[in-house]
């Protein structure tokens, strides 16, 4: 391992960091998970579980099997936001590494981190190249993420072998990141708040990253941090805080929903204006997409709530409008949109996506300049 300018500059004497892991319906990834964790090359760290109300025996495997891990039982289904927040508000350590029940670390995993973290000033996010196993015979590389202006990630996915010949390991300023192995440092959120609960799931990890680069703070990611995702695609509706066998018609309504809250709280008056276009047409695409799912009535739900809370809504508008520090132009991208494995099942499905990516890039290539 290379020598890190953390093991020069503080002699070998690591910062404490809390590892803060959330669980719902989790008892089958425990014993992947969990064991990585325990034996990171780290000398200073904690870990945490904060369980949503499984509905399995998750709290009762983590006490069988792990007795030395602490365990907070939220008291009802509060979802994945709050339960980041618990963690949080939990620990005095000022750094705190949230990992997703499906993530497997490597060793050096968080002390990447940690050195990038410390090495570059108002750095609020670091996180993990991440290895995704879809099935046994595609392996791809999650890497840098930034924040399509649709509401979607622009995450650049390459081929393992591909990337390795090809990337190197310098720490990458991104717009987005995911909580599968996510470093933060609670100091910089401490005037713009951690996770929004309202969220619930979904774009949540989005928002809050989103939140802390609109106020000026860094976000990087650390390819040399390398953690594993074991998706368990065809447990995916059972095993997941979005909703457990409801999930098409939850994630559905969060989807929906969620990405007009933030555009509304985030994006000024003239982005909302001049990108109309845009989102209408790729509202067009939801609503086909939706209709052809047979999800429509969560979607009229996302809808409705979005028209009964105006005033939740704008009063997140105007909190976030102040601590904005960088205009909408410089938060935002265009590029491939980036959807889950198997999303676009059809002929037709891809050539639309295809045709809508192609114009949303042309588009805001034509219109960025007078935002």
């Amino acid at each position: 391992m290379k020598q890190h300018s953390l093991m020069k500059r503080v002699e070998n004497i690591y910062p404490k960091v809390t590892v803060v892991l959330p669980t719902y319906n989790s008892q089958k990834f425990l014993d992947q998970c969990l064991p990585p964790l325990l034996s990171m090359d780290y000398a200073n760290y904690d870990i945490l579980v904060v369980d949503d109300c499984s509905g399995d025996s998750t709290v009762e495997h983590l006490r069988q099997y792990y007795p030395k891990i602490k365990v907070i039982q939220l008291q009802q289904r509060s979802g994945h936001s709050a339960a980041c927040n618990t963690g949080i508000l939990a620990t005095d350590a000022r750094y705190v590494y949230i990992v997703e029940h499906h993530t497997i670390v490597t060793k050096t995993a968080l002390l990447e981190l940690v050195a990038t973290m410390l090495d570059h000033p108002k750095t609020a996010i670091c996180y993990s190249k991440q290895l995704n196993m879809y099935n046994e015979r595609e392996i791809v590389v999650e890497g840098k993420r930034y924040a399509h202006y649709i509401v979607n990630q622009q995450c650049e996915r390459t081929p393992f072998k591909e990337a390795c010949s090809s990337e190197t390991e310098t720490p990458v300023d991104v717009t987005s990141a995911g909580t599968f192995s996510f470093l933060l440092d609670k100091e910089q959120f401490s005037t713009i708040g951690y996770f929004d609960e309202d969220y619930f799931i979904h774009i949540n990890d989005y928002e809050f990253t989103f939140r802390a680069k609109a106020a000026g703070l860094k976000c990087y990611y650390v390819p040399a941090s390398v953690s594993y995702h074991k998706s368990f695609v065809s447990t995916a509706s059972d095993y997941n805080f979005r909703g457990g066998k409801k999930y098409p018609d939850c994630r559905t309504f969060f989807i929906a929903r969620n990405r007009w809250l933030l555009i509304l709280s985030y994006y000024s008056w003239k982005t909302i204006l001049v990108l109309s276009p845009a989102f209408f047409l790729y509202e067009l695409g939801l609503v086909g997409f939706v209709i052809r799912r047979n999800v429509w009535k969560s979607y009229l739900k996302a809808l409705a709530w979005l028209l009964t809370h105006p005033v939740l809504i704008l009063e997140k508008r105007r909190r976030i409008q102040q601590l904005k520090r960088l205009n909408d132009a410089s938060l935002l991208v265009a590029g491939d949109l980036n959807f889950v494995p198997g999303l676009s099942q059809s002929t037709l499905e891809r050539v639309i996506i295809q045709s809508l990516t192609t114009f949303l890039t042309t588009y805001w290539n034509c219109v960025k300049t007078f935002l």
